[in-house]
């Protein structure tokens, strides 16, 4: 099935690092997309009413070099994707001006786009964060995201395959769905489902569960691995694994093992995965 992810990008260089990601992960580039979308704030967004033509002159001066400089970005963003690979057919852009802040009108625009996934890169991480500071920001996204997203801090091309933390929640279950239909065309990547667990029973129901979703999705039997760790911090489990393997990604679902809090926009471990996760992107499953 073809697969669409809508990523950001701006004209810090930083927002790039989810888009590197996505060049470099993905081989079979012809079965997937790419949406590019750059929000952009209008410098003259609320300032009507300016006694003064100089004034207006100057913020229409501002307005149309932040539509220039963005359009820039999405040029260079699509040129580097098709110098990776990608068909030109398989990818688009758009430039929005910003409503409500950047992540929330990328939320809103990967919710009516239906996409696979939304990736941010570093600086959209950072605005995340500052959105779940605020607890009315958090508690919108909780309701609205409907969708993975995937956070990109640090690019690391020489890392493959992807961690899935399963613990029997339905939403690593979702976890383990969702990396099984993103990977199932790219046999380069192995498939890792990790639990912490105490009882032996419940680690084999959970990475049953998790293989039955991936195998669901076409991911073959022999590239996906299982690995458990009996109790202890399970941040410092999955970080330690997380390098271990080196794996390219690691995918949590939003409650249960991702957020010990459910309903939250990411619970405890999730958020400490998001600050503390360098090298591999982190999929939160919603």
């Amino acid at each position: 099935m073809q697969r669409e992810v809508l990523v950001a990008v701006s004209r810090d260089g930083s927002a790039w690092y989810g888009l590197r990601f996505v060049s470099w992960f993905f081989r079979n580039k012809k079965s997937f997309r790419v949406a590019l979308m750059c929000i952009a704030r209008d410098p003259a967004a609320g300032r009507e009413g300016l006694r003064f033509s100089h004034e207006r002159e100057e913020l229409e001066r501002q307005s149309r070099v932040v539509r220039e400089e963005s359009q820039k970005a999405l040029e260079d963003a699509c040129a580097y994707l098709m110098r990776a690979g990608f068909p030109a057919r398989n990818v688009k852009s758009t430039v929005r001006i910003s409503e409500f802040g950047t992540v929330q009108d990328l939320v809103g625009a990967a919710e009516r786009g239906l996409y696979d996934a939304l990736v941010l890169g570093r600086r959209g991480l950072g605005r995340l964060e500052a959105l779940m500071r605020d607890s009315v920001s958090a508690a919108l996204l909780a309701e609205e995201v409907t969708f993975p997203i995937w956070l990109c801090r640090t690019p690391a091309p020489d890392r493959s395959n992807v961690l899935v933390c399963v613990d029997g929640s339905a939403s690593s279950i979702a976890a383990a769905d969702h990396v099984g239909f993103m990977v199932a065309d790219e046999p380069d990547h192995a498939v890792t489902l990790f639990t912490v667990q105490d009882d032996p029973d419940a680690a084999h129901a959970a990475l049953e569960q998790g293989r039955a979703a991936l195998e669901a999705n076409g991911v073959a039997p022999e590239r996906i691995v299982h690995r458990v760790v009996r109790g202890g911090n399970v941040v410092e489990a999955v970080l330690a694994e997380a390098d271990a393997g080196p794996y390219a990604a690691v995918a949590v679902g939003r409650a249960g093992l991702a957020g010990r809090g459910r309903g939250a926009f990411l619970g405890s471990v999730g958020v400490k995965l998001m600050r503390t996760l360098e090298r591999s992107a982190l999929w939160v499953v919603y």
